[in-house]
């Protein structure tokens, strides 16, 4: 596991990709104490070169800007974390927390410019 600290804290994060008919990404993303875990899954179409576009860069449009989301660059998935953190989840009564990946996108502004989330 990988270490990313926001907002002052430490976490554990790993991202991995299952192939199937379609791509299943999970994205896991653990406290430092252990105490609290966040599951964030995608699905994607398959594509050519590695499976899921999460894993090679997902064009999106953002505020009329193009990026390309990697799940293996810190630098998502630090903005997913801000983001999960800002929905102020109750962390004293769920320690493990299932998200589904594709819709917190689409709330954090994200639009798929290829049609490859499911």
């Amino acid at each position: 596991m990988r270490r990313i600290v926001v907002r002052g804290n430490t976490y554990l994060w790993n991202y991995r990709t299952v192939r199937d008919i379609y791509c299943r990404s999970k994205l896991t993303i653990i406290s430092e104490n252990k105490d609290i875990k966040f599951i964030v899954q995608f699905t994607t179409k398959d594509t050519i070169v590695t499976g899921s576009p999460l894993n090679e860069g997902l064009r999106v449009m953002k505020e009329g800007k193009q990026y390309f989301i990697n799940l293996n660059q810190p630098k998502y998935v630090a903005e997913v974390l801000q983001y999960i953190l800002g929905m102020e989840l109750d962390v004293t009564v769920k320690k493990v927390h299932e998200l589904n990946g594709n819709s917190l996108l689409v709330r954090m502004g994200y639009q798929d410019a290829t049609g490859l989330l499911i």
